[in-house]
């Protein structure tokens, strides 16, 4: 997020937090940790997702077992 963009210091003044203030730092870098996990999560669902719907198919190949 840049500093010259009018939308973060809209951002800021609706938040209250202040550019100067060291915890408004602390707390965006917490924010933008817990985006960073959050878009890593959906990825990860997203790649399990395609894998399973890749794998599928097999699941019909798979010779049944003869019951006794």
């Amino acid at each position: 997020m840049a500093d010259t963009n009018p939308a973060f210091h809209d951002w800021l003044d609706q938040t209250g937090w202040l550019m100067a203030d060291p915890a408004t730092a602390a707390r965006f870098g917490k924010l933008i940790a817990q985006h960073g996990a959050m878009l890593g999560f959906a990825d990860l669902y997203a790649a399990i997702a395609v894998s399973f719907l890749f794998l599928l198919p097999f699941v019909v190949m798979l010779k049944r077992s003869a019951r006794a």
